[in-house]
């Protein structure tokens, strides 16, 4: 995770929780674990303290109740009363016993009179004791970073941690070097038998550099004020640390500041090189990580490609980051899953690429992950798809033979990223002892107890509903499971495992003990479920598991509905029956109208006709009838269409004109500005706003975008427009993609450099495009930008006369140092890529 993402300080994690007007001054709760962040052994205790401020001038008698939720268990209650002198905080310390592995939420609240006063949120984990707990282990899979815990984060299974080097921090003054922190959280690590991948930063640029951006840094005039900072940092660590790292996110940080003409590759490629000379005259053998690139350079790896292309022997190990573009979870968020980010196919390209530069493939990601919402509670069901998702995410990365390595994002992280937090731990920033476990470190307990030192052997599916991945570790055959999609059975699946299949040991990522024997009955849901059986007896559970049957919670499920044209729509529909049936769809209220249709086992994607609309903006209701049981399902969407008038005929030159009297979508309201976060540096329409015009001829999709922007920062290279003033736009032809760009998207981005107009097609290609009609032009205040999109990159031979599509567009915002914020017509672009909120729009008659 790039350095600038982050947000400020998280406010306290286990919070000060006030409830308004419960007493006159407001009274405030904090409860906290006092060690290893409430991280326990079996039959350890864990002690809680309990803070208590109290504001008034009067003392009160406060009754203090928590309740300990623990999943598959009753609810536990723990009473205490408490003193609360007036004007001062009251503490009281819960000792809790940690009987055996599980994960709890403790939810405190404390009344006053019989009212609640406040109330706050905790939790604990309870863990086994890993295998390599007290030794170190340079073959353990399992890494992460931003750890404020040491002892927390062995008892999880992490072997391994990321640190950075920041060179403004080591050398504050020309020759003068600060190792303090840095020695300090080497030496804590090591005294916890963790090892160490230390990153080089060199963006972090001391204040007496003469330097001012990477660029110029790698120039033959400064380049070796960089290998003197790679030396004396290889110098001090290199018998201290695993491997190092060539900068965090080249392909972002290395843009930044561009000459004209630069290229962020070049100088990538040129400290790259500078860096592994250093490296092995100081360190021969120790591992040098290069190329650990944003999630923005996949899954394409443009910038990867180009630089291996340019410097091809210069690394040992790529460290990418395969993030997700909608990887925040909870909240308004539509989060996309490990599998439909096809995980395993986006770490494999870049062993692929190392491949295919003759180098032996090895991988060593060193950041991944989904986040939080920081609104949700622990308890929430955001929480455990949170926790679902991190253990999907490194079972499937475990299965790719090239990685060696996984480095998890993050363990205890300190800001905010669009008002979710990467942490597998909440707490206060500022406050080490705050923080206690999220349902996501659960999980990577789980994985790290059952995959360290594992191989994988395969994946299969059963009954087409739940995904299954298989490893090996010396002594045991290890099986995980999980719905591919928990929505479209209903949230959950029962499955039937056979007479004959073996005994295995089970539990869920959350550590509950699942009962797995002949004819058992096994609630599945997105949460995976680990198996274990002799390694011998692999086989047999494979062939039981395949013929297990699944039942899903609901036989049918409405997946989706949309329209898509003027009296058509569309509407995806999961037949659970393992059957064909035949429903009748029709418009609520309008059976009259109702149509036949026959459903294969599986989804079903079926169009039917509907009235025209009659209002821009409603619901599409929609009701299934199965014909044989007269059972009905109800369904709806909502819509917001926008008219494509048509044109008799344009050009980049008539486009103006001939969009004069088109409808005008105006930009210019804070709600339309994103980041959403009030430290956004947004000064009104001025500063950034956008009109939008739009048409349609045989030509293609014509868009007309005006914007006002008081400074213009354009790139200067093409690598990553997005980053400078530019626009961003994503069209969805076929209403297909939800979370995440699918097959029939296309994004393009349009810049202005000082060499003119740049187009980009973001995805699905990422290359710079010179045959799509474009043009970016700026005067005064005012930059314009005209897009005349061919059919034919949008999959149409002909005008799509009727039919309706999605697309959306945001207007980013540089103003000479980094993109501050952009505007748009719907978010889903910027934040993350999510067509499934995009507004439609009915290319006209």
């Amino acid at each position: 995770m790039n350095a600038r993402k982050s947000g400020g300080l998280l406010a306290a994690g286990l919070m000060w929780l006030t409830v308004p007007g419960a007493l006159a001054a407001g009274m405030e709760l904090q409860m906290y674990p006092e060690t290893t962040s409430g991280t326990a052994f079996p039959n350890e205790q864990i002690v809680f303290r309990a803070e208590v401020k109290n504001p008034s001038a009067v003392e009160k008698t406060g009754k203090l109740t928590v309740t300990r939720i623990s999943q598959g268990e009753p609810d536990r209650v723990e009473e205490r009363e408490i003193r609360l002198a007036p004007g001062t905080v009251s503490t009281c310390e819960i000792p809790l016993q940690a009987d055996r592995p599980r994960y709890e939420v403790l939810r405190a609240e404390v009344k006053v009179d019989g009212a609640v006063a406040a109330s706050a949120e905790s939790g604990f984990l309870v863990v086994d004791r890993p295998a390599n707990y007290d030794r170190d282990d340079s073959t353990s899979f399992f890494g992460s970073m931003f750890v404020k815990d040491d002892e927390a984060a062995r008892r999880l299974g992490i072997k391994s941690i990321r640190g950075g080097a920041d060179w403004a921090r080591i050398e504050p003054q020309p020759g003068q070097y600060e190792w303090t922190r840095l020695d300090a959280q080497i030496d804590e690590a090591r005294e916890h038998k963790l090892s160490i991948v230390l990153v080089l930063r060199p963006e972090t640029r001391p204040k007496h550099a003469a330097w001012k951006n990477l660029e110029e840094l790698s120039r033959p005039e400064h380049i070796q004020e960089f290998e003197h900072y790679v030396e004396v940092v290889l110098q001090r660590y290199k018998d201290r640390i695993a491997a190092v790292e060539v900068i965090n996110e080249p392909d972002l940080d290395c843009a930044h500041g561009l000459s004209e003409g630069g290229a962020s590759t070049t100088v990538y490629a040129r400290l790259l090189k500078a860096a592994y000379g250093k490296i092995r005259e100081i360190a021969p053998d120790l591992p040098i990580l290069g190329l650990g690139v944003s999630g923005v350079d996949f899954p394409n790896l443009a910038f990867s490609r180009q630089v291996l292309k340019d410097q091809p022997g210069f690394l040992d190990i790529i460290s990418g980051h395969p993030y997700s573009y909608a990887r925040y979870v909870g909240g308004s968020f539509r989060p996309q899953s490990p599998l439909d980010l096809d995980t395993k196919a986006r770490i494999q390209a870049m062993a692929d690429l190392m491949k295919d530069h003759g180098l032996t493939p090895r991988l060593w990601i060193t950041e991944f992950g989904w986040a939080l919402d920081r609104r949700e509670p622990a308890g929430s069901p955001a929480a455990f798809l949170h926790a679902a998702y991190s253990a999907q995410a490194i079972t499937l990365a475990r299965a790719v033979p090239a990685l060696e390595r996984l480095y998890w994002f993050a363990m205890m992280f300190p800001g905010l990223e669009n008002g979710t937090s990467y942490g597998m731990y909440r707490g206060d920033a500022a406050k080490d002892k705050t923080f206690f476990p999220l349902p996501a470190a659960a999980a990577f307990a789980t994985c790290a107890r059952w995959l360290d030192h594992a191989r994988s052997v395969g994946e299969f599916s059963v009954a087409e509903i739940l995904h299954v991945e298989r490893f090996a570790r010396e002594d045991a055959a290890v099986f995980v499971l999980w719905m591919r999609d928990a929505e479209n059975a209903g949230g959950s699946a029962r499955m039937m495992f056979p007479k004959d299949g073996p005994a295995a040991k089970a539990v869920t990522a959350m550590g509950v003990p699942v009962t797995l024997s002949a004819d058992a009955s096994v609630a599945v849901t997105s949460m995976p479920i680990f198996l274990e059986v002799p390694l011998d007896q692999g086989d047999a559970m494979e062939s039981a598991l395949k013929a297990s049957q699944v039942q899903a919670a609901k036989p049918v499920v409405i997946q989706t509905v949309l329209l898509t044209g003027a009296t058509t729509a569309r509407v995806n529909i999961v037949n659970n029956r393992g059957r064909d049936i035949s429903v009748k769809i029709f418009e609520t209220g309008d059976a009259d109208h109702a149509q036949s249709r026959r459903l294969k086992p599986g989804l079903n994607s079926v169009s039917f006709a509907v009235p025209p609309r009659k209002e821009k903006a409603g619901f599409l209701p929609v009701t299934v009838l199965d014909e044989m049981t007269g059972e009905t399902l109800e369904g709806r969407s909502s819509y917001h269409l926008e008219k494509v008038a048509p044109l008799r005929g344009v050009t980049l030159a008539t486009m103006e004109n001939a969009l004069a009297a088109a409808p005008k979508i105006v930009l210019d309201q804070r709600d339309q500005v994103l980041p959403a976060d009030p430290g956004v540096d947004w000064k009104g329409a001025s500063d950034l706003s956008a009109t939008v015009q739009t048409g349609w001829s045989p030509e293609g999709w014509a868009v007309l975008v005006k914007v006002r922007d008081d400074i213009h920062a354009g790139p200067s290279g093409s690598e990553s427009p997005w980053a400078s003033d530019s626009l961003q736009i994503v069209f969805d032809a076929d209403q297909r993609g939800e979370n995440g760009l699918g097959e029939g998207c296309r994004e393009f981005t349009l810049a202005l450099s000082p060499g003119g107009t740049v187009v980009v097609e973001s995805y699905p290609s990422g290359k710079v495009l010179d045959d799509l009609p474009a043009k970016v032009t700026r005067d005064g205040g005012q930059t314009t930008y005209k897009l005349l999109v061919p059919w034919s990159k949008l999959g149409r031979n002909t005008p799509p006369e009727g039919e309706i599509m999605r697309m959306n567009l945001i207007v980013n915002d540089n103003d000479g140092k980094k993109r501050k914020c952009w505007i748009g017509i719907t978010p889903g672009i910027g934040e993350s890529k999510t067509p499934g909120i995009y507004r439609q729009w009915l290319i006209g008659r």
